[in-house]
């Protein structure tokens, strides 16, 4: 049940990613060619990681996505969703390791947003870090609970978006209700 409704809703993020965009970045029509549209690079994402598919793994919860800025420039969006339980060890050298990949490969900039869907109390890290005898790493990406915003407020928004992210609220609740 849980892999299906991450499949759902990962379509609805598709399917809606100009309000998407419009929903984490406020300033997102002043910075993207929306009419320009979007390319979905999902084969391409997962030629980054075929050691996942190799473990058994599946991609279908990432999302590589091309857009165009309004300056005309090419620009990388890189929406992370990492749909699983509670449990976030490791996420944010998973989060790296894309950043690093991704940026190896087409050298271009990376907006990463990471949007978790476990219980209210889920872990959200939002960086990672690494230091070593003066050698020192870190990187921050957008983090982002759908549980963040309450019904009230979401339903208040004008933004077909926070219908989704209501849908996904909804659905965490039933998937918790259904363990107990």
């Amino acid at each position: 049940m849980r892999r299906k409704n991450d499949i759902l809703l990962k379509s609805a993020f598709e399917e809606a990613f100009p309000d998407l965009l419009r929903f984490f970045f406020p300033q997102a029509d002043e910075l993207f060619d929306i009419n320009r549209g979007f390319e979905f690079m999902d084969k391409e994402l997962g030629e980054l990681f075929p050691e996942l598919e190799k473990q058994g793994g599946s991609r279908f919860v990432d999302m590589l996505v091309k857009a165009w800025l309004r300056d005309g420039t090419q620009e990388w969006i890189l929406v992370h969703l990492e749909i699983q339980g509670d449990d976030t060890r490791g996420f944010s050298r998973r989060m790296f390791q894309y950043w690093y990949r991704i940026y190896d490969r087409y050298e271009v900039d990376i907006v990463a947003l990471a949007v978790f869907t476990g219980g209210k109390n889920q872990v959200r890290p939002g960086y990672y870090h690494r230091s070593f005898l003066g050698t020192e790493i870190t990187y921050k990406y957008n983090a982002y609970h759908v549980l963040d915003h309450s019904e009230q407020q979401l339903l208040g928004m004008n933004n077909p978006f926070a219908l989704i992210v209501l849908a996904a609220q909804k659905a965490l609740l039933l998937w918790k209700n259904s363990r107990n």
